[in-house]
């Protein structure tokens, strides 16, 4: 058991097994981070398992047992603490919804977790100094939500007067404390005092100083190995001789005989009343774990301190011209065309093609790789073996699917073997037109990687980019040019002196914000100004080409928001509304946007510490299905004439039905701890209203994405084991890294509103339909 005592209050971290609260004049909380326990309270039992909350008014008993697989946090406020916020406060009842989605139980359990992590940081001076900043915030939702009538008779049948001195007397207990001077402070004598005590307590005032201090004792020797007169004298007897005379006359055997019979496991009065203070140790590597879990947890936790923010939006007033949202599809990059022969692979393609409009898999080193065999002589006169078989069964795989194939070409093939490689190429092209027909071979597309020779030498790029062109069937051909730099130094580009620039059907265009950010020596300005790139880049590409007359599509084939270049800040650090908000950003001459199957195909991590940022994945393994897969699902839910829209919402009519996007985007920097940043809040309370609506029932479906509603890595980090993640595990993973759904119907006179929580980049899509 871990103790943390200070005047003002007082904080347990326990393995426990059992322990017994005593009638103290005080406000208990037991928050569950691990396992069940059981609570006996005024004789009744009620049972608590990992992420529930319990409260223990004043002036009861109580009793706690588990089975010593558990972790609680017990935190005591006494009412001379209560009464500083308010003279009523101390006298107040409080009852907690039961469950862990309650908000109420999920707002204290972040508080009392950061409590404790302020506790556990060991700073003697700041670290009190947030717990004295919490601890209101505690008291704050009590009083708010959880306050209710006293019983008809209050416990103990005090009156306010005597519960102060009870009190007083608890806080005080290890002090030389006098009946004359509890008498000063309530401003009465000491012969009124002490009738006034009899009358309501039952007992004299001495006898019950007794009594809290030995409650003390009993507690301290069953937990400590100090000296019986240490012990003594700290929770207030005067001299060793007196402590053993009471403790004797109280439990039947001296102090010195009741510490032997509990370390032998025997029973005596003594040990009988402690029989609940019984704790195991723990891990404290756990510990943090769970504790920061729970002061992150709770979908609708905001900073108590925080303004609420508010949000009107009429649906009766539409723009002057109707706006809809560009409509887009997507490319999955796979590597070798043979990957899709691979079962994982083919299973992500049509979970991807079941939710998202996917167009093309793009493939590279299609006739430089191995999966298009060589030839070889046989005395076959009909050879029964044919070097396209396995590039045939990939591409059977996506016509069936109704999926095109994007050819990724590099200019340094061309430039090796011009010739051969443009044989081989129209020849496998030939080949599947006769498989598989003209139709959907034509709507193949290729794009020519340009690369470093392309720039030095934009004529000889040209010629082979033309010789290509002309025996390539009449498929859409575009090009990839390396833009590198500044937005402002594009214009310097030679790709736009090329006349070539006339001929190309697309453009292929990569942003990575990554590239020009040092994590390490950037200011919050950097960072901010990061937060459009994507949208920045391609729209001065746009500008260059309209200042040539050129519209040309875009292909944005790699890119991403500002993220670390470190495994750990890169999976630690919620993206969701900054994927989303790129998204919508994107300018519609944007008509394509290219991702990376899965990470491994992406070679997400070439070396120990550092991933590859360029670009997205989708899938992570099998199953798993990463942020942006979900991020792009929740915006092919965005359809129909818009009404509004602005920095963090989108609102839009699609038939009889409206659908509202919520986000809190927020850019920091995320080579820094991740943790700090949510816990001293990036969160926005929001209440948002949408009026004018046709008054009736609603159906609302409502979906959030955020920190603990789609953050793979962080449901990866809850999972302990350094060996492997079986199937099940993977699967329970995957099933948690999702958006949450919650459905409900609701009147609506005229108006609707809803108040949120947003935590750091959050989404939160709602679809309202009129059913009555």
């Amino acid at each position: 058991m871990q103790q943390y005592h200070e005047r003002e209050f007082n904080l347990d971290i326990i393995n426990i097994v059992n322990l017994v609260g005593g009638r103290e004049n005080a406000l208990t909380l037991i928050s569950v981070l691990k396992g069940d326990v059981t609570l006996v309270l005024d004789e009744q039992t009620i049972r608590y398992s990992a992420g529930e909350l319990a409260v223990i008014n004043r002036n009861s008993a109580w009793r706690l047992s588990g089975k010593g697989d558990n972790l609680i946090i017990v935190l005591t406020l006494p009412s001379l603490y209560l009464s500083r916020f308010t003279s009523n406060l101390a006298s107040w009842y409080f009852k907690l919804e039961r469950g862990r989605e309650a908000n109420s139980s999920v707002r204290l359990r972040q508080h009392i977790a950061e409590v404790a992590i302020s506790q556990l940081q060991g700073n003697p001076e700041l670290g009190l100094m947030e717990i004295h900043s919490r601890l209101p915030l505690i008291l704050r939702v009590l009083t708010q939500y959880c306050k209710i009538p006293p019983p008809a008779k209050r416990a103990g049948g005090y009156s306010q007067r005597i519960e102060r001195v009870l009190e007083w007397m608890e806080t005080h207990y290890a002090e030389n404390v006098t009946l004359r001077e509890a008498a000063q402070t309530q401003h009465v004598t000491e012969a009124y005092l002490s009738r006034l005590f009899s009358q309501e307590v039952g007992d004299s005032f001495r006898s019950r100083l007794a009594d809290i201090r030995l409650r003390r004792v009993v507690s301290e020797m069953a937990t400590s190995s100090r000296a019986l007169y240490q012990i003594a004298h700290s929770c207030g007897f005067p001299d060793i001789r007196t402590f053993t005379v009471l403790f004797k006359k109280r439990y039947g055997v001296t102090p010195r005989q009741f510490r032997q019979t509990l370390r032998e496991g025997g029973s005596n009065a003594a040990s009988d009343a402690l029989a609940a203070d019984k704790t195991l140790p723990f891990s404290y590597a756990e510990l943090f774990a769970l504790l920061t879990g729970q002061a992150r947890d709770g979908e609708n936790l905001w900073q108590e301190s925080g303004a609420t923010q508010t949000l009107l939006i009429n649906a009766r007033q539409l723009p002057d011209k109707p706006v809809t949202l560009a409509k887009r599809r997507y490319v999955l990059a796979v590597g070798k065309l043979d990957e899709i022969l691979k079962s994982h692979i083919q299973q992500q393609i049509m979970v991807a093609r079941s939710q998202l409009p996917l167009g093309w898999i793009e493939v590279h080193q299609l006739i430089s790789g191995d999966t298009i065999m060589p030839d070889f002589h046989t005395d076959e006169q009909f050879p029964t073996w044919s070097r396209y078989s396995n590039a045939d069964l990939a591409i059977s795989f996506l016509h069936r699917a109704g999926i095109g194939l994007l050819v990724r070409i590099r200019d340094e093939n061309l430039l090796s073997d011009e010739a051969g490689y443009q044989e081989k190429l129209l020849a496998f092209i030939h080949h599947c037109v006769l498989m598989f027909g003209e139709e959907y071979v034509h709507n193949w597309r290729f794009i020519v990687m340009a690369g470093a020779d392309a720039q030095s030498d934009p004529q000889a790029f040209s010629a082979r980019f033309y010789a290509l062109r002309e025996r390539l069937p009449p498929c859409r051909i575009g090009l990839a040019w390396p833009f590198s730099g500044h937005n402002a130094r594009l214009e310097q580009s030679p790709l736009f002196a090329m006349p070539l620039l006339h001929d190309v059907d697309f453009l292929g265009v990569c942003a990575n914000p990554n590239e020009h950010i040092d994590y390490r020596n950037a200011g919050e300005t950097d960072f901010a100004a990061s937060t459009r790139y994507v949208e920045q880049r391609l729209q001065a590409v746009v500008a260059q080409l309209r200042a040539r007359g050129l519209q040309l599509p875009l292909f944005l084939q790699n890119w991403n928001t500002l993220t670390g270049d470190t495994l750990y800040s890169n999976g630690s650090f919620f993206r969701g509304a900054l994927l989303m908000k790129t998204l919508l950003q994107l300018p519609e001459q944007a008509e394509t946007l290219g991702f990376w199957i899965n990470s491994q195909a992406q070679n997400e991590v070439p070396g120990h510490t550092h991933i590859d940022t360029s670009s997205l994945a989708l899938f992570y393994d099998t199953v798993s299905r990463r942020p942006i897969f979900h991020v792009l699902a929740l915006r092919e839910r965005l359809r129909g004439q818009l009404i509004a829209w602005g920095e963090d919402h989108l609102i839009a009519r699609d038939g009889d039905k409206y659908i509202v996007l919520l986000t809190h985007s927020v850019t920091i920097n995320p080579w820094l701890s991740i943790q700090q940043h949510l816990l001293h809040g990036y969160r926005r309370h929001l209440r948002f209203t949408l009026d004018g609506l046709e008054a009736g029932v609603w159906q609302v479906k409502k979906h959030l994405f955020d920190q603990q509603n789609g953050a793979l890595y962080y449901e990866y980090a809850r999972q302990h084991t350094r060996y492997g993640r079986d199937e099940e595990t993977m699967a329970f993973i995957s099933s948690r890294a999702e958006p949450t759904l919650a459905l409900s119907d609701e009147t609506v006179t005229d108006s609707w509103t809803v108040e949120l929580q947003m935590d750091i980049n959050a989404i939160c899509l709602f679809e309202l339909r009129r059913v009555g």
